[in-house]
């Protein structure tokens, strides 16, 4: 297991905040949804604000309504790099009014704080654009997101997990996904990263509930990558024995 899996196993069964970073379109949010559904508040919503989307003047009431909105479960800030001063004062706040025991609690009614950001952060609090004290209580956890091809041993456990996560979401049985199947998976380079796989999978989920995924079912892109990409290796192989 590599350190991204490790740390997904961690921010799924402890109750911390966590910061998610990866460039845009990494798939973020789909991390995000693969640990709360392992995690003890699956049952309950987890609700997504992007922050980025709402003016900065709106942000400290949008925050308060969102909150309401997760009691007992996740509350996922998206592009937290960009909220405004206020949304940062009341964040603080949020985490210091949370008792610590309440981390740990078999049950808390505020939701747990998961964001993420596709900047570096921390170069962000030396350049005194963002709260040191707040940049800490967002990153008990730090999870970067690496690219799928540096993590392909870790597929079928990211693939099992995402498709609990989104099994639950939609309330049907989860897909098996079988051999030859898996074996696509692991090949295959996934342009789009984590959104990428979530966005196969949930169709996945959704056409194939409680049933075996064979290579038929995947989209025609990912079998033909696999094909061209043999062809390649062939030609190469070719290429090799006559020089």
């Amino acid at each position: 297991m590599s350190d991204f899996a490790s740390d997904i196993h961690l921010g799924a069964h402890v109750d911390l905040s966590v910061l998610i970073s990866g460039p845009c379109a990494a798939g973020n949010e789909a991390l995000a949804l693969m640990m709360h559904g392992q995690s003890r508040r699956s049952r309950e919503p987890l609700v997504t604000m992007s922050c980025a989307a709402i003016p900065e003047a709106q942000q400290e009431a949008e925050f308060r309504g969102y909150v309401e909105l997760a009691q007992g479960g996740t509350l996922l800030l998206e592009d937290v790099d960009q909220i405004g001063s206020a949304l940062e004062m009341c964040l603080l706040d949020f985490f210091r009014r949370r008792p610590t025991a309440a981390r740990y609690a078999a049950r808390s009614i505020e939701p747990r704080v998961m964001a993420t950001t596709t900047r570096a952060l921390f170069e962000c609090v030396v350049a005194r654009n963002f709260p040191e004290d707040l940049y800490y209580r967002l990153n008990a956890i730090c999870i970067t997101v690496p690219v799928m091809s540096e993590v392909s041993d870790d597929i079928p456990l990211l693939v099992d997990q995402m498709l609990r996560a989104l099994s639950a979401l939609h309330r049907v049985a989860p897909p098996r996904v079988g051999r030859p199947a898996m074996a696509i998976m692991q090949s295959y380079d996934w342009p789009g990263n984590l959104r990428d796989l979530r966005e196969v999978l949930e169709s996945l989920v959704i056409s194939r509930h409680g049933r075996v995924i064979n290579p038929d079912h995947l989209p025609a892109a990912m079998r033909g990558w696999l094909h061209d990409k043999s062809v390649t290796s062939w030609l190469a192989v070719g290429a090799r024995r006559l020089s």
